[in-house]
Formats: C-alpha cells, structure tokens, sequence
C-alpha cells in the first residue's frame, strides 16, 4: 500500500493523485476506487495522465508520484507511487461547461435544420440537465428540443469531456431522458421523488445506458432504468475516459490527422455554427414509406425513418419459449428489434409476415398477435431469462436464425446474415438501408466497447468525413427513437435480413 492515508467512504476510498509537469503546475485526479481493486489504480493513472496533458510525457515531466517513458505518444512502462494524499472534494472540472454545451446543442440544431431535418424545424432548445457517473464525474449535459409551441420534440446528449465525441445521442421525438426516468420512478412507487425528500441524479454512459440515481432517506441508493441489469459498475466515468484516450493514442500514435483533432474542430463548429467545412459534406439515408404501391426507396429528406416503424418496447411477462425455462422476463432486445423490422415488412408488401395478411396494423407490443411473433423470434433466437435481473438475453451467433419464422410464412426465401468485421460493418449499415433493408445492429449500450449487450433495428445512418459525427439511428426497443454516434458501438455486429 502506498503512502498517505485514505479517506473512508463506505466501501470506497477516495484518493488523489498529483501530477507535477513543465506545461502545467498541477493537476489532481479524485478517484473513488474499491479496496480490493487497489492494485489496478496503476492502469488507471496510465489513462489519466494522457487525458490531462494530451500529448508526449517522459520522466522528467512527473515528480514524485510515477516513472514513465513514451514509445510513439503512448505512455508505457512501470508506475512507482511516492506521494499520494487525501481531497476530500468531488471529481474535477467537466472540460466543457453547461454554457458551452448549451452553444454545442444550439449549432448541432441548426445545423439538422439546415440539412433538411423536418422534425426540428423552428425548434428551440430548453432546458440542460446534468447526468453524472456513480464516481462523481459530470459525464454529459442533456439539451432539452422543444417546439416552436412549447411541445417536447426530442433531446440532444453533449458530452462533458474532450475525450469524447461533443454530441453522442440525440432523438427527434418525444420527451428527454431525465423526464422519463422520473416518470418511471412515479409509475413504480405513485409518488414524486420531490415529495418524499430523496435526492437524486441522473446517470449517463453512452450510448444507450441511462438511468435515475436515488438516495433514500434510509440511506439506502436504488437505480432506475427501462433497461433492466444496469447497476453503478455500468456507471465508472473514469473508466470510460480512461478507455477512449487510450483508444485515441493507441490507435493514432503518429497520425496528423486524429480523432482528438476531429472532435475539437467539430465543437467550434458547432459554437460557431459554421458548417461549410469537409466534416458536414456526406450523406444520409433514412427509410421512409413510400405511396407508390408496396416499394420503398431512400429519401434525400432525413429525419423521417423512426415514424415508420413501430416503437415496441420490452415488457416483463411469463413468455412460453425460451432457451432455459419459462421464467418471467423481459421479452429481450433482440426479438423486438426483428419483430420491429418484421412488422416494418408486414406493411411493406408481405402482409403474411405478422398475424393474417387481411390485418396489417400490429403498431403495439402489447398486441396478442404481436406477443405471439416476439415469443416465436424468442424460441428461434435462443433467448433465455437471467434470472438475477429479469433481463432476456440472445446470442448474437443465433442473430441468422430469424429466418425460421420468416421463412415459415409464406413469404418467399429470405436471406440473412451477421458480421462484426470492421471492414464492413458500416458499409454495411449504409448499403442495406440505402436498398431499403432495415439492418439490426448488436453493441455495447454502456460505450465501454465491452461484451455486447443490446439490439437496435436501424432506420437511418448519416455518414460524413471522419468519424465523430457518424449517425446510426434506431428504434431502442424501449418505446422509442434514438440516433447513436457510431464509434460509441464499439466492436458492434450487423444483421442484415435480406428480401427474395
């Protein structure tokens, strides 16, 4: 154990790390860490060093508290404590302020609207709300879109640090996130968390994981998300910084051209709302129903995909086939994003794809006829319920085996298949919704690039020069419509489902 005393937080400690460089007098890093995953706070300050001074470090720049040399811009070698003190303080300064992402939120509007995006035309931006991590860092701001009426149309995530994208969700539809999680704590207790005196925060880590922070009077914390299994390690905004500045250097240690520099010119574009440049001169394609008999095509508008898609959202229910048992679960993400993209089809020319081929409005998961589609998808994808949470999870090698059911509707010989190649992946996105096949992508909905988590039928892509401001937007299978910046799904896997 290091030298310096700990401060006792419950099952935490909190600690801080002091850094001592020519460029920069000091620099403290507050980390709330397990005891008995002390040993790994040497990778963690691996990673903090590169997110303080974004550049070349060597020996002589540290004092005291580490020994460290540089093999092309990525900091290696052994770490040796010396100095480590106690602050009993939050984390550090979010890099970028409620007012800079209030400007962030404002140019990424503007420029959606100068783009063709019908949803946001003459759309204001309201309120900005604050989500954390569990280790007390401001992780993003969530910007509030509302009508030029006053009607909640959507919302805009800026991220609160450099390392990361500056806008890494958004939605056109509908109210923001925090607004549903407090209602979902509502619809589960009947009371508001005002009234019963509990503080609270908002949780965020890209690009799908959000949820309520409760602290009860009793002492006790509850979290509250639609998505089921997500507690505080799902939550680490070290660990997510950590991770994507070492993606950063790892991946273009020598390079001109970086992801950091994108990032940055991407935020002034935003605040200076100037988009002439080569970052906002690519394409979109979204799917859109066409009037013209049962073909589909893909529109130069954007904006217009999710409407024409059925918002299922998962429900906990008793469910007939699955891998394990007939545990009570939710219906899992994967069997609804196919479901979503089979009932897409049912209106697009297969009528037989869902219940009969004379009824062709099976908009709502709670439809008999609708449930009995998600449970067979649930026998023929292996879908199993975890017992711990309630989540039901499916493997993505099973993604293929959707074919079952929609071969065995008398709709002609289908296709399918799944890669997660990274040559491809995106080509593939891009290709199948510009031919008009709604792909299903699986990723990490926590951003960490870890173990797959989540399904999500895709509508819509926006592809650009670079990388930071590429779109992949989905049905969440949670009730609504969210577009993702595409490097946050990680080492995502795509399913194609291909028409005879």
């Amino acid at each position: 154990m290091p030298g310096g005393r700990p401060l006792s937080a419950g099952h935490l400690e909190l600690w801080e790390i002091v850094i001592q460089s020519p460029k920069r007098r000091a620099e403290g890093i507050v980390m709330n860490i397990k005891t008995r995953h002390f040993k790994r706070l040497g990778a963690f300050l691996v990673g903090a060093l590169l997110l303080l001074e974004g550049s070349v470090l060597n020996a002589a720049d540290l004092k005291g508290t580490a020994q460290a040399r540089t093999e092309g811009g990525v900091l290696r070698g052994e770490l040796r404590f010396d100095e480590l003190g106690v602050l009993e303080a939050p984390g550090p300064e979010a890099e970028v302020s409620s007012r800079q992402a209030i400007a962030i939120a404002r140019g990424f509007l503007a420029l959606e609207v100068k783009q063709g995006s019908t949803a946001w035309q003459g759309a204001r931006i309201g309120r900005v709300i604050p989500f954390w991590s569990v280790d007390g860092l401001k992780m993003a701001y969530e910007a509030e879109v509302l009508s030029a009426s006053g009607e909640a149309q959507g919302s805009i995530f800026v991220e609160a640090w450099k390392a990361l994208g500056p806008i890494s969700a958004f939605s056109t539809q509908g109210p923001t996130t925090a607004d549903i999680l407090l209602r979902q704590w509502e619809e589960e207790n009947g009371s508001r968390l005002e009234d019963e005196g509990a503080g609270y925060r908002f949780l965020w880590s890209a690009p799908a994981a959000a949820a309520l922070q409760v602290f009860l009077l009793d002492g006790g914390t509850r979290f509250v998300s639609p998505i089921p299994g997500l507690d505080a390690s799902s939550f680490q905004g070290i660990e997510r910084l950590i991770q994507a500045a070492l993606r950063d250097t790892e991946t273009f240690p020598d390079s001109r051209w970086s992801p950091k520099r994108e990032r940055e010119e991407l935020r002034k574009a935003y605040r200076e709302r100037n988009f002439d440049g080569p970052l906002f001169q690519g394409r979109r394609s979204s799917l859109e129903l066409s009037n013209r008999g049962g073909g589909i095509h893909a529109p130069a508008t954007v904006g217009l995909g999710s409407s024409n898609f059925s918002h299922y959202k998962q429900e906990i229910r008793t469910w007939s086939k699955s891998a394990n048992s007939t545990y009570k679960c939710y219906t899992g993400c994967m069997p609804v994003a196919f479901g979503i993209v089979l009932e897409y089809w049912d209106r697009k020319g297969y009528p037989k794809m869902v219940g009969t081929d004379k009824a062709n409005s099976y908009t709502s998961h709670t439809n008999d006829v609708v449930r009995a589609m998600l449970d067979t998808l649930r026998g023929h994808l292996g879908t199993y319920c975890e017992k711990t949470d309630g989540t039901g999870l499916s493997p993505v090698s099973k993604a293929s085996r959707a074919l079952d059911y929609i071969n065995g509707r008398g709709v002609g010989t289908w296709k399918s298949d799944t890669t997660n190649s990274s040559l491809y992946r995106w080509s593939r996105v891009m290709s199948e919704i510009d031919k008009g096949n709604p792909p299903v992508i699986h990723f990490d909905s926590s951003g960490k690039d870890s173990t797959v988590n989540h399904s999500a039928a895709t509508y819509e892509y926006r592809d650009n020069w670079g990388i930071s401001n590429d779109w992949a937007c989905t049905e969440t299978g949670w009730g609504d419509a969210r577009c993702f910046q595409r490097t946050l799904l990680g080492s995502y896997y795509v399913t194609r489902v291909m028409r005879p």
